[in-house]
Order: structure tokens, then sequence, then C-alpha cells
């Protein structure tokens, strides 16, 4: 009959469609050069396909039945195409997909579409169900699959490859030569410039060096960016430089050596085109005709570093570094940042690349300046001349032409640098005219983009406060100055922007989420650049950092949307303590990078309201805008939120219920920190403190029982808390103190009535007991009734159960567990254990001979008593004491002289100066000292040997004991089970026993005596051992212990070591010493002292493997003890492992090698010496409690035999304890000896360094002197180079003052000024000549300013031909006035022309002046009727009312003249004079030249040394001042050399600095013999004041307050006062309320022909308005597009924009206001015809109040 059968069926879950991640379209196509490695971008997939496999298994019987086993699993494959880069590329060569290598695209089963023009499309895709995305991809290399293999979750893999790109040079070199790949670049019209091919010039010499040179390389570009900084980058790794030559771009090496390979020759022409003398200078005035910077090697890096992609190690980064040792041991090192260049990917080229920069760096280090003639107008740069110069010491000397500029003159300024021939590669072109290219320099940027401030986290900063900036600009902005002010009226240059920040805002709102957030994803538009993906780390390690609203967070993936639109997606968010909230859409966004502008502000700015302007300039680094025209932005500093404390941790476990010592890594911007605790599992708050400002917290057993009990397990939480009262997210660690584990080793043995209970001693440091509970119930009840132990005991005799005898031949139960100090909860109780009391009971045994006896010699084991085992051990004790003394007094003695031979090495160190004379005598002594050093090492290798010798013995002893006590157990075993048959050997056993203690006693005394003998022996040598270290140095002494130990992380603090002492006084000279290895991203050790507050430095690396530091100890204020050396590894940011394998602190500044602590081998001995005290003690004890059980239960053989088991024990601890005290002797021997030894090895070290620190005082004081040599050269050169001179004469006599000042100076070749003043108590008569240019031409000027002006006749003093008298406005000539041309005379006096000077028929009726021709004047009959228009007469009449009435009125108000005289005119146009006393113009004012007090300078008062004043009246219109001194400090003070204390105050507020720097003067001094005895320094600060805005019809008191040490720059201050125009953004605000006026009610304007089909109608605005209010009407005739524009200085701002959809059939209102006014403005109508139109209507300007139109 056949079984029943069953079926097991098991399935994956089914996947239904391909798993896309993210986007991957929409990203920049790479343009690949030469060979390298991308990443593939997924442009299309589909046909997803599903492979179901099945496995079926049977298992079943005889009978037919059975189980089948069904299993099915899925695979998945899909169509696919990922884009590559940019075609036509040559092949791919490698694939990684995860992390598998592949090396063809068949073997994935893709296919390679090499991006053709011409390519075919994928057949694929020609099936008719995908037909509509049958497209070529022409120009698009990529890799395809109609069954791409997914993965099991039905993703795509992740892939690279190696793909063999544009120009590689053959089939040997895949990579590209630098010069194709530029001119592609350049010229190519899809993905380059589109530079014309005919504006290149000549770049085959820079191919033929590349590849002669060997540097090819392998760029991809994947990101848009500026073709200049490509280039430029490019230019940088093959050592050239491109120049315009005759308006063609060509490219010229630095290489100044011939190079042959790779089939090319490189030859330079390195013949100079000029040698440059005195004779072909230009030299303006007394300026030296070549002028020189120069850079010291001090001041050039002299270690480069270059990070390139490793093709070999799959394209992994690598760094190729080049240095200067012998540089670096001179000056010590400089490194240079890091330079990033992954278009490099051979290991050759990166280091022949570095060893170029690296020689340029290092050996260029002089810059050349000077003016040549028009001849030399072929020069350009790149070219090489020779330059003479003996002033210089320049003798034909070489140097390569840097930039030529040329003036309005003709005069080329000339720049050029070194040329040091072998260390760069340069070459030489023909001499050509530099046409230079004709791009637009000064082209405007336009203003930056309104920015994104916020306050950087303070992890990120430091601790302190920092405003972030993002900004960007139009396609022509090349970044900005940064300019912040504190009161929105002074700003401040704090930096610049060089780049374009990738930010914008929020596309949607961003709900609040989790720290990892994988439900909401964010939206963001930016303006510039690109967002990409990373990985889930990525996120969660913050490398893809953002900013949005107010929370910092990260993400993974960037999926694009559109253009600049992108959703990101896998977010982390609230980093660095920001809060997780919501954000509504629209709000700011920034992505947080290197473009970001980082400004520190102080903290007290917190809460303070800052303005900062942007002032941008263009790509070309010109076209800068001036500040006024910027506007501000304003930010309110908050503070930035705290983050949560990192590294939490209990460096004292809690595990035993002592204490729990916190420590955590500093948190950046936290001042105090908070800590609460709790318990963990009733989350019971058991205390909180606040304000520890330590880094670390201690809480005792003894604090919780304050707190109100014990918990086993405790929660502590620390936050971090800032000045601001801003506090961190708390970080919390838990503290567990669990009880003691089960106990182990448990053995029972049964005895008479009584059992022998046995287990391991538990390891736990805080066990306190076992309890043992007995039951005749195999459960055994953990109750107080079965308690049979309670106790610390590890061996136990059990007697008793539920207080009763145990029962001979009974069974009982016996279960146990131990319990630690902090009490007996939670005990791990052992299962239960059966045991049965023996059944042989002894009666009398207890009171027998045999059993006294044995008790007697056990208590010579046991007892303390007179000749004991313990009363011997001592004695010896005692004797070790001793010996331990002296050798103390011994250390203590060398120490001595070890002092006085210090002091001795400070007196020598005193006398640097005579070291040479004495450098024999000093290696005599060195040679003494090692000597003397090599006799000590002989004597501790002996010491060594007999050390060895002493642990061997001691080794043995113990082994001889443990085999005499396993003996000794055994034998009592068996002598149980025979017990009877040995009672009868009593006797003989008592009397074996008293001879072997007499043995015993015997070998004490001759150890004793053995002992002494070594003791007197090692003391001698001791003395002989110090004898020898009174002739050595100071030697260095551990101060560490455990200083060994290796020890190798990634945390930030590395170890923490504690001291042999707290002796370390404050002020004390150490030095610290590390061997290891520091992490790849750690920048040094950084040693504290205790609790990681007292910072010692930042160690230097002195040689591969070794770390160094010399600093002055500093006492913990926070920790006492001051028992702890820390070492952390900087920065805390750092990931990567370092070591410490041995570490030293000593006192000195002298490093020597490694020694241990002397107390670290006095440990180890001690150590041992214990060890061995408890293992005979245990033993001891184990056999007294044998021998007592053997006594009760066995027969006299037994008896007998236990004792000799206990005389073998005694003799055993005798032996030991010999063992032990020779061994604890020669240890201390060996250290004192080794101690001895390492101190005179550093003391010969101390003599030899402070000889090597001598000689390198004395090199770095010749260094000092040069650097002061240099300065005062060039200080020398700047004096000459000066270009303006001021020459004051000036006498005092009863309170007057009278002074004669000259001014010449000359700017920049292009302007010159010479002014004469005379000022006697304040009237000033002078006059100034000056040449100017004026639009680019020169104006040439000649002012006088007096109240009396004339001009003389020579010999003759009283006579003036001409005089002009400014007082009376009137000019006088006394003689003829010879008119060449016309006389234009408005009055003439009376009587002045008379009839014979007329002319006939040339006087009619206009020339005649009205009212001049009266009755009496006009002869009877003389007028007739024919001469009157009677017409006329009657409208003469009819106006004539006004006229008699005193006043004119004509054109209703347009033009007015009151009785009074007052004139208004609409408009007046006045070819003569105008005068008045007083008034002002609101408008702009222009004219060919303006003289008077347009720019008024008022003189400061003195009232004493330091105090000096000036008050400025009210004036109508608003005003600027500037201080015209600059006030000098002088301070030799060290300590306050920066500090400037004067004071400019305006009304009593002080204002701010605009500019101060500082000046050093140093003055070595020396005695007789030349020797340096001093050096002084005298510190200058120079401080100057900018513009301050003063408001109208308000006085203000100006006042310069000083110190004693300042002085102001001019003899007497003065101040230059200006009125404000009304373009600056202070007037509209200043000038009082402003009102709209109407200019027109109605006007209509008709197109008129403009150009190009484009016809306007212009409608003109008065000047300096601040807003425009009009309502518009426009043709609305839809086929015809229009528009309307208000035209402010050349920028329009749309009212309409120009357009057929926006017409209005009714007028609609415009109203704008503006901040600053504009000099001129226009409303301008365009349009496409002439028949259009525009109606404006009540037109209206904003102007102000007092201002009439």
């Amino acid at each position: 009959m056949g079984g029943k059968s069953s079926t097991i069926s098991t399935s994956e879950q089914r996947i239904l469609s391909l798993q896309v991640q993210q986007s991957s379209q929409g990203l920049t196509l790479p343009v690949v050069y030469g060979r390298a490695r991308v990443a593939g971008n997924l442009v299309w997939y589909g046909d997803f396909t599903t492979y179901e496999h099945k496995t079926t298994t049977r298992q079943g019987g005889k009978g037919g039945g059975g189980v089948k086993q069904e299993d099915v699993k899925y695979t998945y494959e899909a169509a696919v195409m990922m884009a590559l880069c940019e075609g036509e590329i040559k092949g791919v060569t490698r694939i990684w997909r995860d992390k598998e290598k592949f090396s063809s695209p068949a073997s994935l089963r893709l296919t390679l579409y090499k991006g053709g023009e011409e390519q075919p499309v994928w057949p694929h895709l020609q099936q008719a169900k995908h037909a509509a995305q049958a497209i070529s991809y022409s120009g698009t290399a990529y890799l395809c699959s109609p069954n791409y293999e997914l993965t099991k979750s039905a993703q795509i893999y992740s892939h690279n490859f190696e793909v063999d790109g544009k120009l590689g040079y053959s089939t040997s070199i895949v990579d590209a030569n630098p010069r194709d790949i530029i001119r592609d670049l350049l010229t190519n019209q899809k993905y380059g410039c589109g530079f014309p091919v005919e504006n290149l010039g000549d770049t085959d010499v820079y191919g033929t060096y590349c590849r002669a040179a060997g540097i090819f390389l392998s760029p991809v570009y994947s990101e848009q960016q500026e073709a200049q900084r490509n280039i430029a980058e490019l230019l940088e790794q093959t050592n050239s430089a491109a120049v315009f030559s005759q308006g063609r771009l060509k490219i010229v090496p630095y290489g100044d050596s011939g190079l042959s390979g790779n089939g090319a020759t490189y030859i330079p022409n390195l013949t100079p085109l000029y040698d440059l003398s005195d004779d072909d200078f230009i030299v303006s005035g007394a300026e030296d005709p070549v002028r020189v910077e120069r850079k010291t090697n001090a001041d050039a890096y002299n270690q480069v570093q270059i990070e390139y992609l490793d093709r070999a190690n799959d394209y992994n980064i690598a760094v190729a570094e080049a240095k200067d040792q012998a540089n670096i041991e001179q000056y010590g090192i400089r490194p240079k940042d890091a330079v990033k260049m992954h278009g490099i990917c051979d290991a050759k080229v990166a280091r022949q690349v570095a060893q170029l920069l690296l020689q340029r760096a290092l050996y260029v280090r002089n810059e050349y300046e000077f003016k040549l003639g028009w001849k030399y107008c072929l020069l350009e740069p790149m070219d090489l001349v020779t330059l003479t110069d003996g002033g210089l010491g320049l003798d034909k000397t070489p140097v390569r032409i840097t930039e030529i500029e040329e003036d309005e003159d003709g005069v080329l300024n000339v720049k050029a640098e070194d040329f040091p021939f072998g260390t760069a590669s340069a070459t030489e072109y023909p001499a050509q005219p530099s046409l230079g290219y004709s791009a637009d320099y000064n082209v405007s940027p336009g203003n930056a983009h309104a920015p994104v401030m916020f306050e950087a986290p303070l992890q990120l900063t430091g601790g302190e406060p920092e405003i972030w900036l993002a900004t960007a600009g139009g396609d022509m902005w090349g970044g900005a100055e940064v300019w912040v002010s504190t009161n929105g009226d002074s700003y401040t240059r704090v930096g610049a922007v060089s780049g374009k920040a990738r930010y914008g805002s929020l596309t949607a709102a961003l709900p609040a989420g989790a720290v990892f957030d994988r439900a909401n994803t964010l939206g963001v538009e930016i303006g510039a650049g690109q967002l990409t993906g990373g990985t889930e780390q990525d996120s969660r390690d913050l490398l893809t950092l953002c900013y949005a609203d107010g929370e910092f967070l990260a993400y993974e993936t960037a999926e694009l949307k559109g253009v600049g639109r992108y959703v990101l997606g896998n977010l982390t968010r609230g980093a660095y303590g920001s809060n997780i909230d919501r954000h509504e859409a629209g709000r700011p966004f920034v992505r947080v990078d290197e473009s970001l502008f980082k400004y520190p502000v102080p903290r007290d700015w917190i809460g303070r309201t800052v303005w900062v302007k942007l002032v941008s300039h263009n790509v070309f680094g010109s076209g800068a805008q001036d500040l006024a025209e910027v506007p501000a932005y304003s930010y309110r500093i908050v503070g930035a939120p705290l983050g949560q404390v990192a590294n939490l941790r209990l460096t004292s476990s809690w595990a035993y219920g002592r204490e729990a010592v916190l420590a955590w890594d500093k948190l950046d911007g936290a001042d105090t920190y908070d800590v609460e605790i709790y318990a963990a599992g009733s989350q019971t708050r058991l205390r909180a403190i606040n304000g520890i400002t330590a880094n670390g917290y201690t809480y005792t057993l003894a604090d919780m029982k304050a707190d109100g009990g014990q918990v086993r397990n405790v929660v502590f939480k620390v936050r971090g808390r800032a000045v601001t009262g801003k506090t961190g997210a708390w970080a919390q660690v838990v503290a567990q103190n669990p009880q003691l584990k089960a106990l182990t080793g448990i053995q029972i043995d049964s005895g008479l009535r009584q059992a022998f209970f046995k287990c391991a001693m538990p390891s736990e440091e805080d066990f306190a007991g076992i309890v043992i509970w007995v039951s005749e119930n195999q459960a055994v009840p953990t109750t107080d009734a079965n308690k049979a132990y309670d106790g610390a005991e590890t061996f136990v005799s059990i007697t008793k159960c539920n207080g009763k005898d145990l029962q001979q031949g009974k069974t009982y139960y016996l279960r146990a567990a131990g319990y630690d100090s902090f009490g007996k909860d939670g005990m791990h109780v052992s299962n239960s254990i059966a045991f049965t009391v023996t059944d042989v009971s002894v009666t009398d045994l207890a009171e027998s001979n045999l059993n006294k006896a044995l008790r007697d010699k056990i208590a010579l084991i046991d007892g303390n008593g007179a000749g004991s085992v313990n009363e011997r051990i001592a004695a010896e004790a005692q004797a070790r004491a001793v010996v331990a003394r002296a050798a103390e007094d011994a250390k203590a003695a060398a120490k001595k002289a070890a002092d006085d031979l210090t002091a001795k090495a400070a007196e020598l160190g005193n006398k640097v100066a005579v070291v040479e004379r004495v450098n024999n005598e000093q290696a005599q002594q060195i040679r003494t000292v090692t000597a003397a050093q090599g006799a000590t090492a002989a004597g501790l290798e002996a010491e060594k040997k007999a050390r060895a010798d002493g642990d061997r013995a001691e080794a043995q002893a113990r082994e001889t004991l443990a085999g005499r006590v396993s003996t000794a157990e055994g034998n009592i075993t068996r002598e149980t089970q025979a017990r009877v048959t040995a009672i009868n050997a009593q006797a003989a056993a008592t009397e074996a026993l008293k001879t072997r203690v007499g043995n015993a006693e015997s070998g004490i005394t001759s150890l004793r005596e053995t002992v002494n003998q070594k003791d007197s022996s090692r003391a001698s040598e001791i003395n002989q051992l110090s004898a020898k270290l009174n002739n050595l140095s100071v030697g260095g002494r551990n101060l560490v212990r455990d200083s060994a130990t290796q020890v190798q992380n990634s945390n930030y603090l590395i170890q923490s070591y504690l001291m042999t002492d707290n002796s370390l006084q404050e002020g004390e000279p150490v030095t610290v010493t590390i061997w290891g290895d520091l992490g790849s991203d750690r920048e040094a050790f950084w040693p504290f002292n205790s609790n990681g507050w007292n910072w010692l430095g930042k160690m230097k690396k002195v040689s591969d493997g070794v770390y160094r530091l010399s600093a002055t100890w500093e006492r913990s204020k926070n920790n006492p003890s001051n028992d702890r050396l820390l070492v952390y590894c900087g920065p805390n940011t750092g990931k990567t492992v370092s070591r410490i394998d041995r570490i030293k602190l000593e006192r000195g500044t002298v490093g020597t090698d490694w020694t241990p602590a002397p107390e670290d081998g006095e440990a180890a001995t001690a150590d041992a010496l214990n060890q061995a005290r408890q293992d005979a003690q245990a033993k001891a004890d184990a056999a007294k409690t044998a021998a007592e059980a053997a006594a009760q239960a066995k027969a006299d053989a037994a008896k007998a035999a236990a004792i000799a088991a206990a005389s073998n024990d005694a003799q055993s601890k005798a032996e030991a304890a010999k063992a032990a005290a020779i061994a604890d002797a020669a240890a201390k021997d060996a250290i004192v000896k080794q101690q001895a030894a390492v101190d005179a090895q550093a003391k010969a070290d101390a003599v030899k360094k402070i000889a090597e620190a001598a000689q390198k005082t004395a090199d770095d004081t010749k260094a000092t002197v040069q650097v002061v040599q240099t300065a005062l050269t060039k200080a020398k050169g700047d004096i000459k180079s000066l270009g303006e001179r001021i020459t004051t004469v000036q006498s005092k006599a009863d309170g007057n003052t009278a002074a004669v000042q000259t001014h010449a100076r000359s700017i920049n070749g292009l302007e010159a000024q010479y002014t004469v003043k005379v000022d006697v108590n304040g009237k000033v008569a002078g006059y100034g000549l000056a040449t100017t240019p004026k639009n680019g031409t020169p104006e040439s000027k000649f002012i006088v300013n007096a109240d009396r002006f004339g001009v003389g006749a020579t010999g003759k003093a009283d006579i003036f031909p001409f005089t002009v008298d400014t007082q009376q406005n009137r000019v006088g000539v006394n003689g003829e006035l010879v008119v060449n041309g016309k006389a234009i005379i408005d009055n003439l006096n009376a009587g002045t022309i008379h009839g014979d000077k007329i002319a006939a028929n040339t006087l009619n009726a206009n020339r005649i002046r009205a009212g001049s021709v009266t009755a009496r004047e006009i002869a009877s009959n003389a007028v007739t009727a024919d001469k009157i228009n009677v017409t006329s007469l009657s409208a003469i009449s009819a106006d004539m009312g006004n006229i008699s009435g005193g006043s004119l009125n004509i054109g209703g108000g347009q033009f007015t003249v009151a009785s009074d005289g007052s004139l208004v005119a609409q408009n007046a146009v006045i070819r003569g004079r105008i005068e008045g006393e007083s008034g002002y113009f609101n408008g702009t004012i222009k004219a060919s030249r303006i003289e008077g007090d347009v720019m008024k300078v008022v003189r400061m008062k003195k009232l004493s040394n330091t105090v000096w004043e000036a008050s400025i009246q009210a004036e109508a219109l608003p005003m600027m001042v500037r201080p015209d001194f600059e006030v000098r400090t002088v301070n030799p003070d060290h300590a306050r050399r920066n500090q400037a204390t004067a004071e400019f105050l305006v009304d009593g507020k002080r204002q701010p600095v605009f500019r101060s720097f500082e000046t050093r003067v140093t003055s070595v001094m020396e005695d007789e013999k030349h020797n340096t005895i001093g050096v002084k320094t005298d510190y200058t600060a120079t401080t100057s004041y900018g513009w301050y805005v003063l408001p109208r019809n308000k006085s203000v008191l100006l006042r310069l307050q000083l110190a004693e040490n300042e002085t102001p720059t001019t003899p007497i201050p003065c101040l230059q006062t200006a009125y404000l125009s009304p373009s600056d953004a202070e007037y509209k605000t200043l000038i009082g309320k402003m009102v709209w006026r109407r200019l027109t009610d109605y006007v209509r304007l008709k197109a008129g022909w403009l150009e190009k089909g484009m016809w306007k109608a212009v409608y003109g605005l008065p000047d300096d308005i601040y807003g425009l209010r009009l309502k518009y009407l426009t043709d609305n005739n839809p086929e015809w597009a229009n528009g309307i524009v208000w035209m402010q200085d050349g920028t329009a701002t749309a009212i309409k924009a120009n357009s057929t959809a926006n017409h209005v059939a009714a007028p609609r209102q415009y109203t704008r206001e503006v901040n600053q006014a504009s000099s001129s403005n226009a409303v301008i109508l365009s349009a496409h015809n002439n028949w259009q139109w525009m109606e404006l209507r009540d037109v209206e300007v904003l102007v102000p109040e007092d201002r009439v139109l």
C-alpha cells in the first residue's frame, strides 16, 4: 500500500518593472580626451522581461509517499542605452560593474556605438513598437543591449567605463597632446568656444615641446565652465603660457633646455632680443631706471603636491610630490596647497609636472619693472632680454618679459621675471608687432544677484561665528568685492567672491521629517552650476551639504527636472544642530561649497545688523562698479545653532559601580556644557548640572547615593551651551554595572560529616562574596533558611543544612552564586549539585597526639609567631626595603649631579657667541662621555644577564612549588582511601618534620647572608656609577607611564597617558617626542595637559616616523592632579588611522632617545613579587585545609603523609621567598643601572644638541640681518620712486602763524600738479598749475586764489597794466586794450561812445535799448504816422497794465518779474555772466571749468598737543567730510604694537577707521667686538579715516583726540568738504520730504523713424528725479508691437514691454520710486511704424519738497 505524498513550494517575490533609482537624463555629456574613466548615463530603457526558474526536488520512502520540494526564482533583463560621452571615440577598453572588472563590452552583452555623425540607429529601436524613439544619437557615444542583465532587485548595476576618447596620440600613447586639446576646445563649434581658426597662431612648437617632454594628458570635461579656466589649467600642467601676437593666440613653453622623445626634438632659442641698459630705459624724475621686487628663498614654496588619477590603479586618486630637502632643512617646510590635476593619469607625468612647479616656485624670485621707448614696440610677453643696472648689480642679467602696457605717449611699461637657466623651459619667438586681442575688457559685469546670507555651523568654523554668503551674476560677471558696514554708512572691504554659487530657491514645500528622511524629496531651482548625486554614505557623511531656509541637510540623489531644476532625494536632515522644520516654496536654497564667501564676525556682533555691498567686476577682472552704485543688503546676526557633542564616551567604566568618568570632544561654539543623569529603567532624573567648562564629568557612587539610591544602569546626557544661550542637541551614553557572572569551576568533595566547596575566583574587580544554599530538596530554594555560607572565600567547608549537622551517607543538594560590592540583586545562581556525606566515623581522632603535633607544625606555616614562615618573610621584606632605600638615595645623588650639570649646560648655552672657539673642547668632552657611556653599557649588559638568570631561577622555583603542592594534593586523595593503614607511622613522621623544618631555618639564614652580601656589592657599584655620572650632561627621564604600549586608532583623542608624578611646574620647559605615524588627513599630534584644555602646541615631524615639540608646561586649572598627558590627532574632522609606537615626555628643550619610565620597571618587579606571595599563600591555605580534613578522617599513615606534604610545602615556601628576594634585589639593581645608562646617553645627546643649537642661533642671526638689509634696500627704493613732495616753511609769534607751502605731485605719468599756498592766520593766497586728462585729452589749468591779482611791469613796482579785484568782481586795464576778434560787452558807461565813433547806416532799431529814446531825444514831427504800426501798438497797450503796476507776467507765469526784483523763468539761456551771493542747484551743473568753493578745505584748530577741533556750519544741502590727514602711532612695546588709540569724533561720536597698516623698524645693537647684545624694534601704525555724511541745516563739531605717542601726518590737520550729489545713496534720506510735482496733464507722442526698421518718440523728463508716476495708453492694434520705457542714465526700465500681447484699451497706471536720482531721464516709445502713438496722462515726478520745477 503506497504512502501519502506532500508538496512544499517556496517562491521569491516577483518584481514587475525596472527599478530606476534616480534620473540619469539631463546631465552634461562629458567630453573625453585621451583615455579616461567615465560613468554611464542611462538615457533609454524598455522591454522589461522576467524569467522564472523552477527547481523540483523529491524525497520519499519505500511506499511511494514522500515530499516534493518546489523552489521558484526570478531573473530580469531589459533593453537599455547608456550614454558615455561626446563622440566620436575610439573604443571602450575596460568596464567596472560594481566591484567586478571586465575587459570588453561584449562580456556584458553590450554593443558600442562610437558617436560618429553618421552612425546608424540601433536596430532594436527600429522595431515597430519603438519606432517613435528610433533616433541615431549622432555625435553621442553610447552602449546598448537588448537583453541587459539586471540585478536581483531588478536595478541597473553601477558602471564605469574606460573610454578611448578624442585625440589619443598613438596606440602606445593613449593620452592626448595638450596642443591638440587646446585647439579643439577653442575652435569646436559644438562644445568649445567657436574661436575662429584664423585667430590661432603657431602652436606647433608647443606641441613639439609636449611630445619631447612626454607630457600627454587625458582630461574629462563633465561640467560647464569657462574655457579660460580650462586652458589655464592645461598651460599650468604643461609649463607654458599663452600670449597674443598680431591679434592671434600662440602658446609658448617656458622650457630652457633641449628635449628629445616620442619622435620629436625641442630646441629652445635662448638668445636675448635686446641687451637693455641705462641708455634704453625711460626715467621720470628721480625714479630708478629698473625697479625690483624681491622674494627671498624663505618666502617660496619648497614642497609641491599634485593630485592626479592613477590609471594603473583603476583611476583612483594619487598624489605626486616634489620637495627641496635642503631648503626645507634651512627654512622649514612651506607646502603649497595640493593642486588638483585630474587630467594627468600617469605617475611619471605627475612627478615631472610637480617638479617643474616646484622649481618655478623656488627659483623665479625677482620681478622687474622698467619703461622703454616706442622703438621696442615689437617686444612681446615671453620674450627674453638682458638688463644692466649697476645700482642693482645687474650685468646683462637675462629676464623673461611677462607683461607690456603702452600708455598714451607711446611709453612701454614692462614687467619681467627671473630667468634662472636650467630650472624651467623657455623658448623665443620672432619679434612681431603686438596688436593684441580686441575684446572689450571693460564690459559692464552687471549687478551681482541678490545674495543669500546665513550663519555657518560652528563645527565648520572652529567655534567662531561666520556669515556665509552665496551670490552669482550674469554671463559677463566675473566676481565681486565684498564690503561690509555696521551702520549702513561706512563700508569696509572684507574680501572677494570669485565664483558663482549654486543657489536659488525651493520649488515646492518640504515637510518636516526624520533625520534620515526617505519619505520626502526637496525640489529646488538654481541659477548657476549643476547638482550631482552621490552615494547614501555621502548623504550620511554630509558630503552633499546644503542650506535650505535655516536647515542644514544633505542628499543622495539629484534628479534633473529642467534647466536648473532638481529634485533631491534620500535626505539627511537637521545637520549641525539645525531644526528639522517645514519649509515653504520660494524659500532660499544654497549648495554649500568653496564658492561661498565666508566672513568671520566678532562674537559681540551677535544681535546686530550688518549691511553688505557687492561691487562686481567682469570676467576679465575689469569694469569694476562704483561702491555707491550697488545696492546694500542687510542681515541680522542671531547666532548659529550648536550641534551635538561628538565622541561622548566613558573613560572609566561604571561596570564596577565605583565611578563613571565621562569625556567628550570639544564642541566648537560651546562655552559651557549641561549634563543630566537618569536611571535607565525608570527614566527618573537623578541629577542635572549646568555651566561645566571642561570636556568631562565624573559621577561617583557617593554622588549616586546622595541622589537617592543605587542604580545599576545609568543614562548620561550632555549638550553644549553657547554664550548667547543657544543649546545644542543632547548626546547620550548608557553606563551599565552588571552583577557578577555565574560562578565557574564549581567542585564539591565529600568529607567526614562535611563537604568541601570550591570554585574559580571571579575575575570582576568588584567581587564581594559568595552565597551557598544547601537543602535536602533538589530544587534548593534560595531562602535564608537554606543559606549555608555568605562570605568572600572560594574554598568553603559545609557542615550544616538548615542548622543541622550533615548526616553520614545522606545525599544533599547545593546551589551557589557570586555578588559584587554593589549588592546582591540579580545574582546568577548555579544549577543544583548533589553530594553525599562520607560514612566513616573517627570519634577520637580529633584528640590524638598526631593531630596536635600536626597543628603545631601547621601553625609554623600559617601563623605569625616566632619562627613562623610569615615572620621570616616579613624580615626578608624589611631587608629588601633597606635595599630599596639605598637605591633611592643613589638615584637622588645622581639627580643632584645631573641638576648641577643642567646649570652648567645652561651657562654654556648663554655663551653662543664663542661656540666656534670652544668647539674642539666640546668635541673632546663628547668623546669622553661616549667612552663613559660605553663602560656603563657594558655594566648594563652584565646586569641584564644577572636579571635573566634570576628570572629563570624564580620560574623554576614556582614550577617546583606547584609540582609539590599538586603531589601533596594527590597524596591526600590517595591516603583518604587507605586512611587506617598509616596511623602507626606518626612518630617517625614527626621526627622527619622536625629535621626538615630545621633545614629550612638553616636555608633561610644562609639566604639572608647572601642577600646582605649582594646588597653590599650593589651599593658599591651604584656609588661607582654615580661617580661616573658627575661628568655627564643632564639626561631625559621619561615622565610617562606605559610609554611603549602601541596605540592605533582613528579617534581624535588617540590616547591618554598616566604620568609618573605631578612635579612639573608652570612654565617649566619640556620636550614631547612621539615615534609613530600620523593619518593622511591629520595635521599634527596635539599634546594637552590632563584635561584637554592646556594645549602644549603642535608637534613637528623631525624625521620619518618621529614627531617632536619643545614647549613650556602649563598646569591644569581644572584637574589639579596634573597627572595625565592627552594626545590628540588634529584636526577633529580627520577620519584616518594614526599610530603611536612609543612616547616620551622629558624635562628640558632637547629631545633624547626613548627610555621607559623607571616606575614601569619597579611596578613589574612589585607585581611579580606580589604574585609569588599570593601563589605561596594560596598553596599554603589549600594545604592547611586539606591537612585539617585529613586529620579528622585518616589513619596514622595518612597523617604522617600529610605531615610530610606540609613539610615539603614549608620548604617550598622558603625556597620561593628566597627566589623572590633575590629576583627583587636584582630587578631593582638592574633598573638603577639601566636608568643610569639612559641618563648617560641623554646627557651626551644634550651636550651635542646644545652645540648644534648654538650654531643654528648664529645662522638665524645672519639670516635676520640679511632680511633687515633687504627691507632697508626696498625702503630706499620706495623713497626714490616717491612721486609727491610737500615743502612747508612756517613761523609763529605772539599767537600768530604764517606759513608758505609748496606741493608738487605726479600721478601715474598721466597727471601733474604744482601749487603754492601762503597762509597767515587762516587767510590763504596761492596759485596752482595742473595738467589733467579730461575725456582722454590732457587739459592744462592755471588758477590764482587771491583778493587782488595783478600783472606788473619789470622794474616798475607801482605799475600794473592788468589787475583783478575778486572782492569787487572787477578787472582793470591800465593802458590800451587790444582785441583781435569780437568784444562782447553787456554795459558801457554813459558818454563813452560818441557819434563820430558810429559809422553811417550801422545803427538800426534792434540795436537801440528800449526806453533810451524819449520825447526829449526825438525832434518835433520826426515820427510820422507811416512809422507807427497801429495793430502792434494796440497789442502793446493791451499788456501795458502789468508794466505800469511794477511787475511783469508773460505766458501765464512762465516768465515773471516781481516788483522786488525776483525773477522766475521756466527756461533761460543766458549768454553773459551770472552773479549771485548765495543759492544752490537741485540738478546737474555742467561746465568746462568750475572755480571757487566746490570742495572746501577746513583747517582744524589746535587746542592742545593731543586735541584738534573744527566746526562746520549748517548748509542747505547735505555734505560729505573727509579728514585730509593720517595719524601715526609709534610704539616700541611688543605687546601693544597695533594699539592705535587715536579717535576721530563727529559731535562726540567715534568714527570707524577707514584703513590701518603697520610698519616695523628693527635695530640690531652690537658691542665693540660686533657681538649682538640686543635687538630693538619700533612699530609704527598709520591710521586714516574715510568720508562721513553730514546732514543739512545742522552745524557739527569735529574733534581729533590723540595719545602722547601719536601725531598727525600734516602740521595742521585739514578736512575736505563737498556737497552730496542727488545720485548719492544718502541724498534722498538726508534732503528731507519728497513730493510729487506734476509736469503735464496730457501729451500725445507719435513714433518717428529711428533705425533698422524701428520708430520711436521721446518725452523728456527733468534731471535728478526720484520717481515717475503716469498713466499711459498706447496703440492697441494687435498686429503691431510697441513698448514704453523709462530711460535713466542709459538704463531702460520697462513701463510696458515691447509686445503685441499687452496693449491696453484704457489708461493704465505706472508708478516707480528709486533711492538714487539719475541725472538724465526720458520716456521713450518704441514702435514698428510711424503711425503708432502713445498718450501720457497726469505725468508726475518725485523731487525734494523745496525744489521748483
